[in-house]
């Protein structure tokens, strides 16, 4: 257990390098990051780890993370180096390990469902939703955040369709499934007809131009009327 703690706290040098030599943490405080998270480590390697052992992990790195970014904006850093993206890969390290051991705790799915959505994680969440799915298949809120973020964060209808299509196989006698299956459909037409509007395709256009075309007839039959007069 102590050779797997150690080797993780390794991992972390690097990371601890560069924010103090950004001077975004100093020397005392970097040594109190590696204290805090040795002891986070040490109560995950235990045989029976509790949730609130990784729960507050990831307070702890969320914070740790949101402190960072403060600090570095008013210190008006603007390159990015190894200890920006460092924070998040951690993070997204302690969800996957709780998950793994309380894989059927739904509150702990949204919640990381959450993260990914608040830290634009998409490549992540896509295999995130697949997983909860995958242990939670009746579970509608799963089903309609997967579909509504495939509609609405990456404007894949085939992909929204073909969740709540799934999710009405796996549980037919769901009505909220079947709502949002009709709330979908009714979106997609209000996309496709403000689409077609937007590229005078439906119907307008050609209205207008007939309308246009008439006034131009008439008004040139009146001038050959008045010129026959005279």
């Amino acid at each position: 257990m102590g050779d797997a703690v150690q080797q993780l706290l390794e991992e972390m040098v690097p990371e601890l390098e560069d924010l103090e030599k950004k001077e975004i943490f100093n020397h005392a405080e970097i040594r109190t990051i590696v204290k805090r998270r040795r002891q986070f480590e040490y109560l995950l390697k235990r045989r029976a780890p509790e949730q609130i052992d990784y729960l507050r992990y990831l307070q702890y790195e969320v914070n740790l993370e949101t402190l960072r970014k403060n600090r570095k904006r008013k210190l008006g850093l603007k390159k990015k180096s190894l200890s920006d993206f460092a924070g998040l890969r951690r993070i997204h390290f302690v969800f996957e390990r709780a998950l793994r051991k309380f894989k059927g705790d739904v509150k702990l799915w949204l919640q990381y469902i959450d993260f990914c959505l608040k830290t634009d994680s998409s490549k992540i969440l896509s295999k995130v939703f697949a997983r909860a799915l995958q242990f939670h298949p009746t579970k509608a809120s799963f089903w309609i955040l997967s579909a509504s973020w495939e509609f609405d964060k990456n404007s894949n209808v085939t992909g929204a369709r073909s969740l709540l299509q799934r999710s009405l196989r796996v549980n037919p006698s769901v009505e909220q499934l079947w709502h949002e299956y009709f709330k979908l459909e009714l979106m997609f037409v209000k996309k496709v007809t403000e689409r077609r509007r937007v590229l005078g395709l439906d119907g307008s256009t050609s209205k207008q131009s007939a309308q246009s075309d008439s006034l131009k007839i008439h008004g040139e039959d009146e001038d050959d009327e008045e010129e026959e007069e005279e």
